[in-house]
């Protein structure tokens, strides 16, 4: 809970007057290196977005993470929308392979430019 961008994220949001919650996979509690597989991050991002709903009394919410995270969260809203959720936002999230190299043809900017 203590990642310097998630925690300056958080701080940027909070000074512009929007509240985040943060939580972390069961893997990242154990102190593992392996991540959860998807059912079990897909269990651990409901229970985040459902203890965010609870505390945000009816206000918007967007989900997302960082990373995996990021992943996980876009994957579980894509197989069964969360209720409440607006938005999905994500840092450090990769929208190709890294493998695949974009060309000229690449029609949006970030996949130009790697942004």
């Amino acid at each position: 809970m203590t990642h310097r961008s998630l925690a300056a994220i958080a701080d940027g949001l909070e000074g512009l007057g929007v509240a985040s919650l943060r939580y972390q996979f069961p893997y990242m509690e154990k102190g593992g290196k392996r991540t959860d597989s998807p059912p079990v991050a897909h269990a651990t991002v409901r229970a985040g977005i459902a203890e965010a709903r609870r505390q945000a009394e009816g206000l918007p919410l967007f989900a997302g993470g960082r990373s995996s995270g990021g992943r996980m969260t876009s994957q579980a809203q894509a197989l069964e929308p969360m209720p409440g959720v607006v938005g999905l936002v994500s840092s450090r999230f990769r929208f190709i392979r890294p493998a695949r190299r974009c060309s000229e043809s690449c029609t949006s900017g970030h996949q130009r430019t790697g942004a």
